[in-house]
């Protein structure tokens, strides 16, 4: 495991964990294609399986045309869905616990892919040499194990110099073997937080250096403001299990009692909160009673690129421009989700100010009657604010739908229509897939003989698809697949796992809320003590 400082593709710094591997991956073999493998693929499944790469340029200017045309023209909140906006950042945050890639010093080919690939004409780079000894690696385990929150444990190195847990602050007072996280201070007000009444609600931000930056181990997860939260609430988690294990046991209990503990919380309310969310439930059951997975027949663990490159992109589409953040903000832009973190200047001051920590009630109720508290649908139209992210560098590649597509053909992603022939899944008709009420969309995917309409990108594809089966509301067939199949597909791989040990929540464990055992979301924020008891519209099926 590494800490990971810096954001998207810029990653410095990483160290090592001396923990030992979890399985026999690679870093340099940790990304593979799902659907293909290039060392004994012929070329003319390749050719059925890629966009041609005989004429980069006409390719390119139809995804930068397909990209433009997916980005509304204004801002509305006609979009709703029936989603709450925490699972947009879930997503990010699940994200970033599973992949990180970089580029190697020295190394020609890698160069490739931190080009500004909209100001730069390019050409896909070959599959073989994508999976090759020079091509992308992932500086993450493939295991939803809360690399993010954890770097290497207590007794790494690399850990310990971040001083991410308490017992490494000077001064803390705790002991060699407390295993709790540090915590960050807000800066202003405590009393006027939202839920103030609950324990410690000064200690509502990241804990940061005097530039500002955090002390995490993964500095992605201060991109924005919601997922820097997001993060606390997990630091905050943590500690709440330890405290909780500490009175019930009579004794600290040791940092891998704790961390346990909360990396099966983490697991079972993927799969049962927000994978039943997100996805089609009936996929979800599938994939859980079978006793095959994703890696069955490849001897190892991998980060599927069509999973990461494309299916697992389908949040962006979520993104609103505005949120209804909390008391002194019902409007916030999205770009002042940037501002209130360490490297958007926290408005000037050192720690979060008290005015922007975040209302969770406002972001995980599903049955809230305002509509304006939801996320965007997943869909083709993408918020207006995405052409121009603020922390995505410089040039066009702020744009990020163009960003997506462009990525997918740098790195030969093969089409929806070949992946859901290997999957064995039905393909939308083209009837469907083409929108006939969006002309610009229209337009491109139809122009040059209909070159995307017959190889169609399959990041497009994925949020046309829940756009044309559930209204925007979830993800279809092919997309709850790919995202469902790939995070469970982690977890039974993984010998550790919540899956494998039979294990659930129960109200008769030392983490439960007055009303019961943890079962959603907005039950994991009220044990941190981020939130009040929030109500929920639904109970979750849970299995065991």
């Amino acid at each position: 495991m590494t800490i990971i400082k810096g954001t998207h593709g810029r990653i410095g710094g990483a160290q090592p964990a001396t923990r030992g591997p979890r399985s026999v991956l690679l870093p340099n073999q940790s990304f593979r294609y799902l659907t293909f493998d290039p060392d004994s693929v012929t070329a003319q499944t390749l050719n059925e399986a890629l966009l041609p790469a005989s004429d980069p340029a006409t390719v390119i200017d139809l995804l930068q045309s397909l990209g433009a045309a997916m980005i509304e023209s204004s801002d509305t909140t006609a979009d709703n869905s029936t989603i709450p906006p925490i699972y947009t950042y879930w997503g990010q945050f699940i994200d970033h616990d599973i992949t990180a890639g970089t580029d190697r010093p020295g190394s020609e080919a890698m160069s490739r892919w931190t080009a500004d690939i909209l100001d730069t004409a390019f050409e896909p780079v070959a599959p073989q040499e994508v999976t090759g000894k020079e091509g992308i690696f992932n500086l993450r385990e493939p295991f939803l194990n809360l690399d993010s929150l954890y770097g290497g444990g207590p007794n790494d190195p690399a850990t310990i110099d971040e001083q991410i847990f308490l017992k490494d602050l000077p001064g803390s007072g705790a002991a060699a073997t407390d295993p709790r996280l540090a915590l960050g201070t807000i800066s202003g007000s405590a009393s006027t937080v939202p839920d103030a009444h609950l324990p410690n609600p000064q200690q509502r931000d990241l804990p940061r250096r005097d530039d500002r930056s955090p002390r995490i181990g993964d500095e992605r997860n201060d991109e924005n403001t919601i997922v820097a939260q997001f993060h606390t609430a997990f630091l905050r988690f943590h500690n709440a299990v330890v405290d909780s294990l500490e009175a019930k046991d009579g004794r600290t209990p040791t940092f891998d009692e704790a961390a346990q503990l909360v990396r099966w919380h983490y697991q079972w309310l993927i799969v049962n909160d927000y994978l039943r969310t997100i996805c089609m439930p009936q996929v979800v059951d599938d994939l859980l009673a079978t006793d095959t997975h994703f890696f069955s027949q490849q001897g190892e663990v991998f980060m599927p690129l069509e999973f990461s490159v494309a299916a697992f992109r389908f949040g962006h589409s979520m993104v609103r421009a505005n949120y209804d953040f909390n008391a002194n903000f019902s409007n916030a832009a999205f770009t002042n989700l940037f501002t209130f973190t360490g490297k958007g200047g926290l408005g000037g001051f050192t720690q979060l100010p008290d005015i922007w920590v975040i209302d969770w009630r406002r972001f995980v109720d599903k049955a809230e009657g305002n509509r304006r508290r939801f996320a965007r649908k997943i869909d083709t139209n993408l918020a207006l604010p995405l052409t121009n992210l603020p922390s995505a560098g410089s040039g066009l590649v702020k744009h990020l739908a163009q960003r997506n597509l462009l990525r997918s053909y740098l790195l030969s992603v093969p089409t929806a229509q070949f992946v859901a022939r290997q999957q064995g899944l039905p393909i939308l008709p083209v009837t469907a897939l083409v929108p006939t009420d969006k002309p610009a969309v229209q337009a491109a995917l139809e122009a040059e003989h209909g070159l995307l309409k017959d190889h169609t990108p399959l990041w497009y594809y994925i949020l046309r698809e829940a756009e044309v089966h559930a209204d925007g509301n979830r993800l279809g067939g092919l997309g709850s697949h790919l995202v469902a199949g790939t995070l469970i597909s982690l977890l039974k791989a993984d010998p550790d796992s919540y899956l494998n040990h039979g294990w659930s929540p129960t109200a008769e464990s030392a983490v439960v809320n007055p009303e019961g055992p943890i079962l959603t979301i907005a039950d994991l924020l009220q044990f941190a003590g981020v939130a009040a008891k929030i109500h929920k519209l639904y109970t979750p099926i849970i299995m065991r």
